[in-house]
C-alpha cells in the first residue's frame, strides 16, 4: 500500500475471493519494508478497513525518516492517546505537535541535553558539573510530561492538534474497496426485483418442532438448553442470521432465548400465544394437526429459609445474647423456568383479529417527518445533515458526540442511515478520559459493525423499511473462533438495543400523534360545534393524575391510550386478575402525569399482567416496598453509588410510598364511591 482497486482485486483472487463478495476476508497482520519500521498498534490495524489503511499508507509516504521516527515514538507513548487509524493519519498534518529527541533514551541523557546542549540553561560550567543529570532529567520529564521510548524521548510542543481527517470519509481516490457490480449481477438483481413484484404472498412455513423426551421439567430444560447452544453455533450462516434478526424484529420484547427458539422452529412467526389464550382472549382455535412451538416461561417458586434478622433502624444484623446474629424464617422467591408450548397466529382460525403488522414505510416514506422526529428524540446525541464526500451515508462522531447524515439522500436511505448511526451511538460511545480498563471493554471494530448493522436491520424490519440491500455474509468469519459466551453476549446486546430503540420510537410516535390530534382539535373552528354536541371532558393532571399507555402486549390496551387514574387502576386490576394462569405475562409500559406540591411531575413504570400485582396503584406500592426492603438491591446500589446513593434511592422510594401512593389511593377511592373525599387529595396529607 498504497494500492489500486485492480491490484487489490488481483490479490483477492489469489485467495479465492471475488469482487462480488469483498467482505469475506479479514486482516490478519501487517509488515513493513526492511529498515523502515512502523510501530503501528497491531490490534488497531486488524480492526481497520482496507480503505483506511490505504489512505494511511499514502499519507505516511509523505513523511521523511525523522518524521517516521517521531511518529513511532508518539505511538509508543501511552500518554499520546492514539485510538484509531484516523488519528494516526492526522499525525501527518501535525508533525510540529511533538518535540522529538531521537538520541535521548534515559533520564541522565535528557538531563545532559537540557544542561549542556539545549542552550536553555545559562550558568557557569563549574556549577553544571555539580548537577546530577539523571535527577535533573527525571524532574524535567515529570514537569513537561514527556516519555522515554524505544525511538527516543518525546514531549508535546504546546501547539494545538489539528483534526483534519479523523471521523471523515476516506477520499475517493484511496477507496479501493468500492467494487462495481458486474453487468450480469445488475441484470440478475433486476430479474429478482421483477419476480418479487409479481410473486404471490408466501405460504406460512411449517413448524420445525423441538421434540423433548425428558420425564420432568428439569430434564426438558436441559434438553432445550442444549438445543439453544447448538442453535447459537449454527446461527451465523448468512440466511439463518437474517431469519433470526427478522424474528427479533417481531418479538423484540421477548428474551434472547425465546427469540432464538421461535426463529429455530418457525422463522415466519408473527404473533404467538398458548392454546388457551387463543381460545379465551382471541376466540380463535388452533388448527387440527398443528405442531406447537416450544419456548420458556417464568415459573418461580417460593421456599422458606433461615435468614439473618435485620434491625429496621440500623439496617444491620440483630445480635443475640450469645453474640451471634439472630436468624428468622423468611419466604424467598427462587427464579426458575419451564418449557411451554405456543402457536403462531397462522396456525389458528376463528374470529378476525386486528392487523398486527406495523405499517410499512416505503421509499418516499409516509409520515417521514414524524418518524425522523421520533428518531431524533430516541437518539442519545444530536443528528444533523451535512455534505459527506466519498460515498459514506453517515457517521457517528465519537469525540464530538454527534451524528452526521449525508444530504440529498432518499427519505428511506436517510432513515436507515440514522438508525444505523444511532445504534453506534447507543452501543459504542466511550469516554476518552475513562480508565484504560474501561476503554478495553469496548468491542473491536468488526464486532461494533456487526452489532450496529444487526440492530439497524431488526429495527428496519420492524417498521417495514426495505432491507433487501442488507448482507450478512461476513458474520460467519466474524463469529469463527469466538467463545459461545462471547457470541451469546453480543447477540443479547443486539436484542436489548433493538428492543430499546423500537420501544423509544413507538413511544415518541404515539406522543407526536397525540400532539398533532390535540393541535387539530384546538384549531377546529368553533362554529363547527353545535350545542347538542357533548364532548368528553379534557383530562387535567392537576385535577386527577392522567395515565398514558406507552406500549402494551395486552390486546385490551392501545399505544397512546390515555385515561384518568381511577379508570386505569380498575382496568389494570381486571386485566391482571383475568390473565390465564401459566401463560406468562402481558407487559405494559405506562406513564402518569400529575401535579405534585403545585408542580407538574410524572412517573413511569411497567406492570406485567398475570404477575399477581393487582391494580396499578397496588403494583406501584408493592414494587417500591420490595426494593426498600431487599438487601441484595441495597448492596447493589451501595456498590455502584456508595452509601449516599442508597440513602437517596431509599428517600425517593419512601416519598413515593408515604406521599404519592396515598394520594393516588385517595383519588381512586373517591371515584369508586362516587363522592368527593372528606378533604382534598393532597400528597403527604392523606
Amino acid at each position: 500500500m498504497p494500492t489500486t482497486t485492480e491490484q487489490l482485486q488481483a490479490a483477492l483472487r489469489q485467495i479465492g475471493i471475488s469482487a462480488d463478495n469483498p467482505q469475506d476476508f479479514f486482516i490478519n497482520g501487517y509488515s513493513y519494508p526492511e529498515g523502515q519500521r512502523l510501530a503501528l498498534p497491531y490490534d488497531m490495524v486488524l480492526a481497520a478497513d482496507v480503505n483506511e489503511l490505504n489512505f494511511l499508507a499514502a499519507r505516511l509516504g509523505q513523511l521523511d525518516a525523522a518524521e517516521i521516527a517521531e511518529l513511532n515514538a508518539a505511538l509508543q507513548n501511552p500518554k499520546s492517546g492514539f485510538e484509531n487509524i484516523g488519528q494516526i493519519i492526522d499525525f501527518t498534518e501535525n508533525a510540529d505537535y511533538y518535540v522529538h529527541l531521537p538520541d535521548v533514551h534515559t533520564a541522565a541523557a535528557l538531563g545532559d541535553y537540557y544542561l549542556n546542549r539545549s542552550g536553555m540553561v545559562d550558568m557557569p560550567q563549574e556549577w553544571k558539573a555539580g548537577i546530577d543529570t539523571a535527577q535533573f532529567g527525571r524532574h524535567i520529564a515529570q514537569q513537561e510530561q514527556g516519555a522515554f521510548t524505544e525511538y527516543g524521548y518525546i514531549v508535546k510542543s504546546g501547539d494545538e492538534w489539528q483534526r483534519v481527517h479523523e471521523g471523515q470519509p476516506v477520499p475517493e481516490e484511496y477507496r479501493v474497496m468500492a467494487f462495481p457490480q458486474p453487468e450480469v449481477m445488475q441484470d440478475e438483481i433486476k430479474t429478482r426485483q421483477a419476480a418479487v413484484l409479481t410473486a404471490e404472498a408466501p405460504q406460512p412455513q411449517p413448524v420445525i418442532p423441538i421434540d423433548l423426551n425428558g420425564k420432568n421439567n428439569a430434564e426438558r430444560m436441559k434438553e432445550i438448553t442444549d438445543r439453544l447452544e447448538a442453535g447459537i453455533q449454527a446461527l451465523f450462516e448468512s440466511e439463518q442470521y437474517k431469519a433470526y434478526l427478522t424474528a427479533m424484529s417481531k418479538f423484540h420484547n421477548y428474551s434472547f432465548n425465546n427469540t432464538l427458539l421461535i426463529a429455530m422452529q418457525k422463522p415466519d412467526a408473527s404473533l404467538v400465544a398458548g392454546f388457551g389464550k387463543w381460545r379465551d382472549d382471541f376466540e380463535r382455535h388452533v388448527k387440527k394437526g398443528e405442531k406447537g412451538i416450544k419456548i420458556l416461561a417464568p415459573s418461580p417458586y417460593k421456599v422458606k429459609k433461615q435468614m439473618e434478622k435485620i434491625d429496621p433502624a440500623t439496617q444491620k444484623p440483630v445480635i443475640g445474647a450469645d453474640g451471634k446474629p439472630v436468624t428468622e424464617e423468611q419466604e424467598i422467591e427462587i427464579p426458575a423456568f419451564r418449557v411451554v408450548t405456543v402457536f403462531d397466529v397462522s396456525q389458528t382460525e376463528g374470529k378476525e383479529i386486528p392487523d398486527i403488522a406495523v405499517s410499512e414505510l416505503t421509499g418516499s416514506v409516509e409520515q417521514y417527518q414524524d418518524f425522523f422526529a421520533a428518531l431524533e428524540k430516541a437518539s442519545p446525541v444530536p443528528i444533523a445533515f451535512e455534505n459527506i464526500e466519498g460515498g459514506a451515508h453517515g457517521y457517528y462522531h465519537l469525540e464530538e458526540k454527534r451524528i452526521a447524515i449525508d444530504e440529498g439522500m432518499s427519505e428511506l436511505q436517510t432513515l436507515k442511515t440514522a438508525i444505523h448511526e444511532i445504534a453506534h451511538a447507543k452501543l459504542h460511545a466511550i469516554d476518552k478520559d475513562a480508565p484504560a480498563t474501561e476503554q478495553a471493554d469496548r468491542p473491536d471494530r468488526r464486532t461494533r459493525e456487526v452489532q450496529a448493522k444487526s440492530v439497524a436491520y431488526a429495527v428496519c424490519q420492524h417498521y417495514g423499511l426495505d432491507t433487501s440491500d442488507y448482507s450478512f455474509g461476513y458474520v460467519a468469519g466474524w463469529s469463527s473462533g469466538r467463545e459461545l459466551s462471547e457470541l451469546k453476549a453480543s447477540l443479547e446486546t443486539i436484542r436489548k438495543a433493538a428492543n430499546e430503540l423500537i420501544t423509544d420510537i413507538d413511544g415518541h410516535l404515539a406522543q407526536l400523534q397525540q400532539e398533532r390530534e390535540a393541535k387539530q382539535e384546538a384549531e377546529q373552528p368553533q362554529e363547527q360545534q353545535t350545542p347538542d354536541q357533548t364532548e368528553a371532558p379534557a383530562l387535567d393532571p392537576a385535577a386527577e393524575p392522567v395515565v398514558t399507555v406507552l406500549w402494551s402486549e395486552s390486546p385490551h390496551l392501545q399505544e397512546g391510550q390515555t385515561m384518568p387514574l381511577h379508570e386505569a387502576d380498575a382496568l389494570f386490576a381486571k386485566l391482571d386478575a383475568e390473565y390465564p394462569a401459566g401463560m406468562g405475562y402481558d407487559k405494559t409500559k405506562f406513564h402518569i402525569d400529575f401535579t405534585f406540591r403545585g408542580q407538574p411531575d410524572n412517573y413511569e413504570g411497567r406492570q406485567d399482567f398475570g404477575d399477581g400485582d393487582g391494580s396499578l396503584i397496588q403494583h406501584i406500592q408493592s414494587y417500591h416496598e420490595y426494593y426498600v426492603q431487599d438487601e441484595s438491591w441495597k448492596n447493589h446500589v451501595i456498590a455502584e453509588t456508595g452509601l449516599e446513593g442508597w440513602e437517596q434511592d431509599k428517600a425517593e422510594r419512601d416519598m413515593l410510598l408515604g406521599e404519592f401512593v396515598p394520594y393516588m389511593i385517595c383519588i381512586a377511592i373517591s371515584h369508586r364511591w362516587s363522592r368527593k373525599p372528606d378533604g382534598p387529595c393532597v400528597p403527604g396529607r392523606n
